[in-house]
């Protein structure tokens, strides 16, 4: 048995959301292995230089070891100096 049915949907229309967030995340590759600015800018140029830029991604997320094991005296995360 077959329901017909009218599904309204109210959307800005803005752009936003018509693809899910691209991008490279560290953890997926290196974990905390070898992380530093230098990996950083070399996975972020590599996504210009084979088109993944071009094609929408737009991302690169730092997702763990770059804070500092202890918190700040009031609490807060600390970058690993």
């Amino acid at each position: 048995m077959s329901l017909p049915y009218t599904l309204l949907v109210l959307a800005l229309d803005n752009g936003v959301g018509r693809t899910p967030a691209m991008g490279w995340n560290s953890w997926n590759t290196f974990r905390c292995e070898g992380l530093d600015e230098a990996l950083i800018h070399e996975v972020a140029d590599a996504m210009v230089s084979t088109g993944l830029r071009d094609a929408g991604y737009q991302y690169v997320n730092i997702d763990d070891c770059w804070m500092d094991k202890k918190r700040s005296g009031d609490g807060h995360i600390v970058v690993d100096p």
